[in-house]
């Protein structure tokens, strides 16, 4: 039985991570007999206020975690540091998101956390076999972050007919109502898209709503997504890369899509896993230096699809190429949902794990050109 420890635990924790539904693992109510130390994110304090206290915790496993989103960059190596300081071995020390599949280091073992919103998701609702779909396309937005405003922005410009496809805009306090105002055309073309959302538009996606496009994905030949981190640049030559349930889900349900993610490394660590997009059959890459000519690039494939008739997407995803990289993304994800979490914990208690926190020592945080920092620092 693997021991684990919590700090703070909140509830919400066990009912969102991997650990949920799980017995390979006994919550201990005593730091000192656990294998495993789970620390939050936002209240680290008694964990490290404890190592003073406690020297032998400094060979247990460390597990940052952060509920409701990615630990950055910044604070992971923030962590490592304070953890190096006091004497723990940075092989000891690990990072996790409750609610990301991959990060390429905030990751238990080769990003096999598999935690994207398991009671949340639309995961295990099954595919639809191609010939009783009928949307062209899906392009689901839930919080129209930086990025995904830009190519609202930019297709919203376009008038383009909609018939037979999905395009959603969701609002939310943060990021969706602050970019719906902030960009000309989401403003004033909204209600272009509201027939093709979930009963309102100017909505933050929540469980009830994101039940709705269930049948969406189910329908679709084709998908466009842009990944939460998808702020160009900013992944840190892939150390804040991570994918969620809006990737994962074209893989559940033999979706072929288009990708649009921070930076052409994220297509990397994405592949590493055995993965295979489709990014390459319509020569579309992420430009650094144009990401103007990157968004348009986008809406220009999206405007294509909108073009065509039903009958002839359907012949195109039905093509060997396309079935051939389904059936095969389809059996990878099959791979990771169906992984023994026991032996993932297992592994990295026994020796043979490796430090995989040495990069992240060593790396400095990018600084940013001007296009970058203009269009990030204007939103968030």
């Amino acid at each position: 039985m693997v021991k684990i420890y919590f700090y703070n635990l909140t509830v919400e924790f066990l009912e969102y991570s991997h650990l949920n539904g799980q017995t390979f693992f006994q919550e201990v109510k005593d730091d000192l007999d656990a294998d495993f130390l789970f620390i939050s994110m936002t209240n680290q304090q008694p964990f490290l206020q404890r190592i003073f206290e406690e020297e032998t915790l400094k060979n247990k496993k460390i597990v940052l975690y952060n509920l409701t989103e990615p630990i950055s960059f910044g604070a992971a190596q923030s962590f490592l540091i304070s953890c190096i300081k006091r004497g723990i071995h940075s092989k000891n020390i690990f990072f996790h998101s409750t609610n990301h599949f991959l990060d390429q280091f905030n990751c238990l073992y080769k990003g096999l956390s598999i935690t994207d919103h398991t009671v949340k998701s639309q995961l295990y609702t099954g595919y639809q076999p191609f010939e009783e779909r009928f949307l062209k396309f899906s392009f689901l937005n839930n919080t129209i972050r930086t990025p995904r405003a830009l190519v609202l922005n930019e297709l919203l410009s376009r008038d383009l007919n909609y018939n037979q496809c999905y395009v959603s805009a969701n609002g939310d306090a943060h990021y969706g109502d602050r970019n719906i105002n902030l960009y000309e055309n989401i403003k004033n073309k909204l209600d272009n898209l509201q027939s093709h959302d979930h009963n309102e538009v100017y909505f933050h996606t929540n469980y009830k709503s994101d039940k709705n496009f269930q049948s969406i994905y189910k329908n679709s030949f084709f998908g466009f997504t842009i990944e939460t981190f998808a702020d160009f640049g900013l992944d840190i030559d892939g150390f804040n890369s991570h994918l969620t349930e809006k990737t994962i889900r074209n893989f559940a349900h033999k979706i072929p899509f288009l990708l649009l993610i921070s930076s052409e490394y994220q297509i990397k660590i994405i592949e590493d896993l055995g993965f295979v997009l489709f990014n390459d059959l319509f020569d579309f890459k992420i430009n650094l230096d144009n990401i103007d000519g990157t968004i348009n690039n986008y809406v220009d494939v999206i405007e294509q699809f909108s073009k065509m008739k039903s009958i002839d997407v359907k012949k195109l995803v039905m093509t060997s190429e396309y079935q051939t990289r389904i059936e095969k993304n389809y059996s990878q994800w099959l791979y990771y949902k169906n992984l023994n979490i026991e032996n993932i914990y297992r592994y990295i208690l026994s020796n043979e794990y490796e430090d995989k926190n040495i990069k992240l020592l060593e790396m400095k945080e990018r600084e940013f050109d001007y296009p970058v920092l203009n269009i990030i620092s204007s939103n968030i």
